[in-house]
């Protein structure tokens, strides 16, 4: 059986002001573009909130595998850029795990401490998030083992989740993002397969064939690997 992730406390009033304070009108603005929703989520406010993001990919056709490794070996090897990709009519995402950083050269990537959050709508209070620990690694550390449980994610949800990155390195920007079960302008898809986090700005802004672990090419790709699964 899965080890579950463990809900850190609500981010405190101060902090979330800081990440979503002023994002309300923005929000508004992605709602008259066509982002409809009945009820604005603390998802919707991230969302729309000025700043870095996470630069995301999907590997194509890896819908099943359980790892990176996995993926490549079958041969999903083209990672795309997940903003605006193409939902999965057959199957919705209906959990996901951290599996740690991609490559074995990222453990001395200079990041230092690496810390990503997995945010979901609060259950209590819609407008606000609900942070879980799903990734802690310290530099040298082994990178298979940093990720930690799975979380389950509702198939229903128009932004089932985010994430938060931020690193004790100022060479890796503290950085969002947000996901949605439909195709969309603003944030990435979520659909079943295997997802790379970039851990630099620029990243993934095309489509690239990725090449074998272990490769030095890696090198230049440091990211954390998140597997989704079907509901």
């Amino acid at each position: 059986m899965s080890e579950q992730l463990v809900p850190h406390p609500p981010i405190a009033a101060s902090r979330r002001q800081v990440l979503l304070g002023g994002s309300s009108l923005l929000v508004g603005a992605l709602l008259l573009k066509g982002e409809s929703a009945s009820v604005v989520t603390g998802l919707d406010l991230l969302a729309a909130q000025a700043g870095p993001k996470v630069p995301v990919a999907y590997l194509e056709g890896s819908n099943g595998a359980k790892s990176l490794a996995d993926a490549l070996a079958s041969g999903a090897t083209t990672a795309v850029p997940a903003l605006g990709l193409s939902d999965d009519a057959s199957s919705r995402a209906g959990h996901l795990t951290v599996r740690g950083l991609a490559d074995a050269s990222h453990a001395h990537a200079g990041f230092g401490t690496l810390l990503l959050d997995a945010l979901v709508p609060s259950p209590v209070r819609r407008s606000e998030v609900l942070p879980f620990a799903a990734l802690t690694f310290r530099e040298g550390s082994s990178v298979q083992g940093a990720g930690t449980g799975r979380l389950a994610v509702s198939p229903a949800a128009r932004l089932p989740v985010g994430f938060r990155m931020q690193a004790s390195s100022p060479s890796v920007p503290a950085a969002t993002v947000v996901f949605s079960h439909r195709p969309s302008r603003h944030v990435p898809t979520l659909r079943p397969g295997i997802y790379l986090l970039g851990l630099r700005p620029g990243l993934f802004t095309a489509a690239q064939t990725l090449p074998p672990l272990g490769d030095q090419r890696w090198a230049a790709l440091p990211s954390v690997v998140v597997a989704v699964g079907a509901a």
